[in-house]
């Protein structure tokens, strides 16, 4: 499985956890993610996780570690909240990438 180029980590979003995440564990790493710490979105399927962990999950794998959900970049995928594979989603509060 191909992962995404750097290009494609810097279509998804980037954003800092909110206090409704205390307690939720990335599942790439397995360390808490804490709030106000940087995070990576994925827009198909609204999980998120550590930045770090998230781009090099990605670029080796173009699929949520979560769900398994396919990132297809370069279009909006409208999530609903209540769907089954976003149950277990983050909130976050949207911030400039780091450069």
């Amino acid at each position: 499985m191909k992962g995404l180029s750097e290009l494609g980590l810097k279509e998804l979003p980037v954003g800092k956890a909110m206090e409704e995440i205390k307690g939720t564990d990335c599942v790439i790493c397995l360390d808490e993610i804490e709030v106000d710490q940087l995070i990576r979105l994925l827009p198909v399927c609204n999980h998120g996780f550590h930045l770090e962990c998230a781009d090099s999950w990605l670029s080796r794998n173009s699929v949520c570690p979560i769900c398994r959900t396919k990132l297809q970049l370069h279009s909006v995928v409208d999530v609903d909240p209540g769907d089954e594979l976003c149950q277990n989603s983050i909130s976050v509060s949207p911030v400039e990438p780091p450069l």
